[in-house]
């Protein structure tokens, strides 16, 4: 389950994709032309900007290749003062140091690779033992020899996206859950899920939804199976990562801030040189700082995927951020 939503998923992101660049494109009074798949030209009165995807010129080889390398990209925003998870690295016959670092830890870990992941694949989130650990560092190392492995930060996600230290938005990115009925196991409500996304012709068919090593421990956590039957109404957790939300777990923010948060925000994506970045926080509440809550900043996006803010609970009140974007890119052309 999964191969099947994953290819019909890429199609309706690119015409999403098509549809944000072709609106804002409109709402800043450009012209726009698809000049190759993917590939889009934005002209307003002789300036001229190309974005392919989400990708944008704001992008580099050397800052994508700094953020994606995750545990250098954590060195640096630690010395730089900001919260990120404690952790340790892994590689070869060092997997000792993983098993220590779990046993010392007081609650669940994360396995990630340190790099080649991306979009949440080969995370495994509520590892709690040391053959739990062993399958999620095999997983891990699908896409990447070294794994980090972390302490599990408690509280939502949030996606900052900011360009040159301004934030254009804020998300609250709800973990994945299916709802109970009294009758359906786990298993077959995911399998709903599943299929609704597929047969969806709207945006909440953007991403798979199936059973993975993180689902399998996230519900161990909760002392359930796949097999486990919810009471009707009970809402169920089956993810620990937010990377498969749907637009229903996925809003724009409005809410308070603190600004030491902010500040943790901006830095991140300026040691690491992202000039638009989306930046991953996990809080129990945003409007303290992360220190005070035991927040952390999981990750700096130097591609990040800007059809997430569209496709949110409400999309009428989704922030226009490829307007943003397309001024600053025509901007910098007419400059």
């Amino acid at each position: 389950m999964g191969r099947a939503m994953t290819e019909l998923a890429g199609k309706r992101r690119d015409a999403l994709v098509r549809t944000m660049w072709t609106n804002a494109a409109a709402a800043v009074g450009a012209e726009i032309e698809e000049i190759s798949a993917r590939l889009f030209e934005v002209r307003r009165n002789g300036s001229v900007a190309r974005v392919f995807g989400v990708k944008t010129p704001f992008a580099d080889p050397v800052s994508d290749a700094l953020a994606s390398e995750k545990r250098l990209a954590y060195e640096l925003l630690s010395e730089a003062g900001i919260s990120v998870p404690h952790r340790t690295s892994v590689s070869g016959p060092d997997d000792h140091l993983a098993y220590a670092f779990l046993e010392a830890s007081p609650d669940a870990c994360v396995a990630k690779p340190v790099c080649g992941g991306g979009g949440g694949r080969g995370v495994t989130a509520s590892v709690r033992s040391s053959s739990q650990l062993t399958r999620a560092i095999r997983w891990a190392r699908v896409f990447s020899q070294d794994v980090l492995v972390e302490r599990e930060a408690e509280g939502d996600h949030y996606r900052f996206l900011v360009l040159d230290g301004e934030v254009l938005d804020v998300l609250r990115r709800l973990r994945p859950s299916v709802c109970g009925n009294g009758k359906s196991s786990i298993e077959e409500l995911m399998v709903e899920e599943y299929e609704r996304r597929m047969a969806s012709d709207t945006t909440a068919g953007l991403k798979p939804f199936s059973v993975d090593l993180d689902c399998l421990f996230t519900l161990e956590r909760q002392g359930l199976q796949l097999t486990s039957v919810p009471a009707a109404g009970q809402v169920v957790i089956v993810k620990g990562t937010s990377n498969i939300s749907g637009p229903r777990e996925c809003v724009t923010f409005r809410g308070p801030v603190a600004p030491a948060v902010i500040d943790e925000v901006r830095a991140a994506a300026r040691v690491l040189g992202v000039r638009l970045a989306g930046v991953d926080v996990v809080s129990s509440d945003v409007s303290r700082p992360l220190g005070a809550t035991g927040g952390v900043l999981l990750e700096v996006n130097s591609v990040p995927g800007l059809f997430h803010h569209y496709n949110v609970a409400e999309p009428e009140s989704a922030s226009p951020v490829a307007e943003k974007i397309l001024e600053a890119l025509l901007a910098r052309s007419a400059a």
